[in-house]
């Protein structure tokens, strides 16, 4: 009985063993995902379509939640230096482009990173959202250069999934 038993116990390890970790998350996938899943939805016309968070967002906003896509003030550095000025340079945009610098999860951290980007000289809105907080973004950006530069900037704030989006 005892080999039968140090027998299972060495299949489990073997098991574990081959097991591999879960692929690293891509948060600017799922807030891409977010945002086409949110524009593809229509008029609201019942019940479901006056909840909170629509049944078709809320598996994203989880994912979002949950694998730490959504910035807490603890990550933001909203008093680092700018890595460079945000400048026009380079090849021009067309139609201008904005930055979603990230997503924040309170008033207090929305007014901060929105006066963080323009005390750096970048327009800063912001857009309330129920499933995930308030979304900052900045810009419009009419030059590779000028966007590369904001790229820059939101991520040396703690914005590390800050990327482009058009709207």
């Amino acid at each position: 009985m005892r080999s039968f038993a140090a027998l299972a116990v060495v299949a489990g390890l073997s098991a574990c063993a081959g097991a591999q970790a879960p692929a690293p998350v891509d948060c600017v996938t799922l807030f891409q995902r977010y945002d086409v899943t949110e524009a593809g939805m229509s008029t609201p016309s019942g019940r479901r379509d006056r909840m909170a968070v629509p049944p078709a967002l809320q598996p994203i906003a989880g994912a979002l939640r949950q694998n730490g896509c959504i910035n807490l003030s603890r990550q933001l550095d909203l008093d680092a230096a700018a890595p460079s000025p945000v400048v026009d340079g380079g090849p021009r945009l067309v139609p201008p482009v904005r930055v979603h610098a990230g997503a924040v999860t309170s008033m207090a951290d929305d007014a901060a990173a929105r006066a963080f980007f323009e005390a750096h000289g970048v327009a800063a809105t912001s857009v309330g959202s129920p499933a995930l907080g308030r979304r900052v973004y900045i810009g419009p950006f009419a030059t590779r250069g000028a966007l590369d530069a904001a790229l820059a900037l939101a991520r040396s704030a703690g914005f590390v999934h800050a990327y482009p989006v058009r709207f």
